[in-house]
């Protein structure tokens, strides 16, 4: 019998998987819109390398709540806008 596999931290389960994906595509046009490229979000928020932010636009893992507050005031978008809980108001 095989083992059901354990997720690790971060990672969607089935039942987020269109909320994470839902939420990559909003990090990247906010990161699109503020002119930066994922290695330029990643070093200002303090990653060691790029491929912890790159899981995050790929839909494949969520960002801890300490990043989504740093991404937040980096790409200046409200977490219940980039959360998609609000939606966001254009001026």
């Amino acid at each position: 019998m095989k083992k059901p596999r354990r997720s690790r931290e971060g990672e969607a389960g089935v039942e987020s998987k269109k909320e994470l994906q839902a939420f990559a595509v909003r990090l990247r046009r906010a990161r699109e819109y503020s002119g930066l490229t994922q290695q330029q979000v990643a070093s200002a928020i303090g990653l060691s390398n790029y491929n912890a932010y790159q899981y995050w636009e790929r839909a494949q893992r969520w960002p801890s709540a300490e990043y989504m507050s740093m991404l937040c005031r980096l790409l200046e978008i409200s977490s219940d806008v980039l959360l998609g809980l609000q939606e966001e108001k254009n001026d």
